[in-house]
Parts: structure tokens; C-alpha cells; sequence
């Protein structure tokens, strides 16, 4: 079942050929597409390898008696999973390219291309694993679905969030005193809405999950309690309320930081 140059390769811990790129690529990008693209024979060898290392595991993991397995053993399934998982990420590596010319085509403010391209890469990962290649076509044709399909899911996402978001904060901004009010009537409520957001962006995921829920800027002006986010984020309403602190903190200072009110 040996064979093709390129899987035997790299099954066996080598490296597989490399492409010359045209310069001024960023160098992250340069290091995810140095893997050339697999042939059809090379695609075909590879899953077909890949597979059988994978069976191969999973039978001697079902024979395998825990009490008087051997080192040896265990060291052979090891191995079978590292040479499966070496054949395994060069299929990716040789279609990051792929990945880059559907990302691009899905580039807006909101969705800037390094994101996208984590998701795209994330999609790309779960075609390889459920690709069939006896069905008689190319894994490209697959994976262009699949990533297609999940970046659309990815932007309705964040289009909805941010729609959510947005309606919260007008909410949120109606809901002021008089005096505070009148200070929002300086600006107008877009402006005030594009700083809240520039805000945001100086809190981690968890810091901007715990601030949108305590003031209602994702759920339509409705705050959460501390108990209630607590259980969402599976820690102490007590942790919780340190971090809205925390949180509100470094809204104050990035605030400072950008000359907003």
C-alpha cells in the first residue's frame, strides 16, 4: 500500500515539495502556502493512507487488553497516529491556497481577512476529515463547499450580532438621564454608537460578553444579572462582578486613551 513518493515521505517524517512564492506576501501567509498542491494521484494516496492508518488504530485499540498491553504496543498505535496526522496536515497545507482564494471574495470592514481566514481554515480541517474520496472527485471540489458554506454562516453571524448590538446600545443610549442625555446630544447617536464599539474592541471575549450583558447592548437594553452570566461563563457570580470591574476599567482608560467622552 506503499508507493507515491510525496506520501511515503512524509508519512515517514520528511518533507514534502515546496513551491517559490512571489514576494511581498506577509510572512505568515508565505509559511501556510509553501506546501505545493497534491496531484490527483498524490490527493488519492494520501486519503487512502491516511484512512488505513486510522483503521489500523482503531483495531488494535479495540483489541487492546489495558491490564497486560505492552510498550511496544502502545508505542505502534502512537506511531500510527502520528503518521496518519503527518499525511493529515499535508492535505491542509497543500490547500491553504484553496482557503485564501474563497476568503478573499468574503473580505468586508466587519470581516477582515486574517478572521476569515481561521474560519475558512477551521471548515477546511473538518472536509478533510469527512472527505470520501471513493465517490471518484477531487477534494478541492469538496472543501470549496464546505468553506463556502460555513463563511456564509460565519458572516450572517456577525451580521445578526451586529444588528443586535446596535439595536441594544440605541436602547441602552434612550435610557440615560436628562444630563447624561444632553452630553449624548453633542454627538450624533451613530458617533456615539462607533465609539462604544471602538471601546469593545479593548475587551477580551469574556470582558465584552459580561459589559453587553450587564448594560443590554446585545438584548435590547435587557441587563443580566451577575448570577445569570455567571452561569453562562460556568464561574462565581463574586469572579464575575471583578471582572465587570476589571472590564469597566479599561473602558475608562482606553476612553482617556482616545480623547472620547
Amino acid at each position: 500500500w506503499r508507493g507515491c513518493v510525496r506520501v511515503d515521505r512524509i508519512e515517514d517524517g520528511g518533507d514534502g515539495p515546496k513551491v517559490t512564492l512571489r514576494p511581498g506576501l506577509p510572512p505568515h501567509l508565505l509559511r501556510l502556502c509553501e506546501a505545493s498542491i497534491m496531484t490527483a494521484e498524490e490527493e488519492q494516496a494520501a486519503f487512502r493512507r491516511m484512512n488505513f492508518l486510522k483503521y489500523y488504530y482503531n483495531h488494535h485499540r479495540m483489541l487492546l487488553n489495558e491490564e497486560d498491553s505492552s510498550e511496544s504496543q502502545l508505542d505502534m498505535m502512537d506511531d500510527l497516529l502520528d503518521r496518519a496526522e503527518r499525511i493529515r496536515n499535508d492535505i491542509v497545507s497543500s490547500s491553504v491556497r484553496l482557503v485564501i482564494s474563497i476568503v478573499k471574495k468574503y473580505c468586508t470592514p466587519h470581516c477582515v481577512f486574517d478572521d476569515l481566514l481561521s474560519d475558512g481554515i477551521v471548515s477546511l480541517l473538518r472536509a478533510v476529515d469527512k472527505f470520501d474520496f471513493d465517490r471518484g472527485f477531487r477534494f478541492s471540489t469538496y472543501a470549496t463547499q464546505i468553506i463556502h458554506r460555513d463563511l456564509w454562516r460565519a458572516i450572517a453571524r456577525d451580521q445578526k450580532s451586529r444588528a443586535r448590538f446596535n439595536t441594544g446600545n440605541k436602547v441602552f443610549l434612550e435610557g440615560q438621564t436628562e444630563e447624561e442625555n444632553s452630553r449624548v446630544g453633542e454627538h450624533n447617536s451613530g458617533g456615539v454608537l462607533n465609539a462604544i464599539s471602538q471601546l469593545l474592541e479593548h475587551l477580551d471575549d469574556r470582558e465584552r460578553m459580561i459589559i453587553s450583558g450587564r448594560f443590554g447592548l446585545e438584548t435590547s437594553g435587557r441587563k443580566e444579572t451577575f448570577v445569570a452570566l455567571g452561569k453562562k461563563l460556568g464561574i462565581s457570580k463574586e469572579r464575575v462582578r471583578q471582572l465587570a470591574e476589571r472590564a469597566v476599567s479599561k473602558l475608562q482608560s482606553a476612553a482617556r486613551q482616545l480623547g472620547i467622552e
